[in-house]
């Protein structure tokens, strides 16, 4: 359902579209969409910073805040812990927490 990667129009676009869906179903979506958003930085090769502090979002719904943070967050953690096994050495777990920590707190 979603568009190819940076070719989605706007991050409103889609915010209005998940919350169509009804208010159960959006929830999931929006969070969703975040997950989306911020791969569409990675693999653009954009700065994972400040990734909705830009005053075009100031329009968002300010319900899908929340939701679009967390699922930015399932980005972070899911490339962070990339690769890492249940044996992997504690020095490549603190350094992925670490890493981790750092993207949360740059997009507060």
């Amino acid at each position: 359902m979603l568009p190819p990667k940076g070719t989605y129009g706007t991050l409103k676009d889609l915010v209005d579209k998940c919350y169509a869906m009804g208010q159960f179903p959006a929830l999931w979506a929006v969070e969703g969409i975040g997950n989306y958003y911020a791969e569409t930085f990675r693999e653009r090769g954009l700065p994972l910073k400040n990734i909705l502090t830009d005053s075009a979002l100031d329009d968002l719904p300010p319900g899908s805040w929340t939701m679009l943070h967390a699922g930015i967050g399932l980005s972070f953690s899911k490339r962070c812990l990339e690769g890492l096994t249940a044996s992997s050495p504690t020095a490549d777990l603190r350094k992925a927490l670490e890493k981790f920590i750092l993207l949360c707190r740059e997009n507060k």
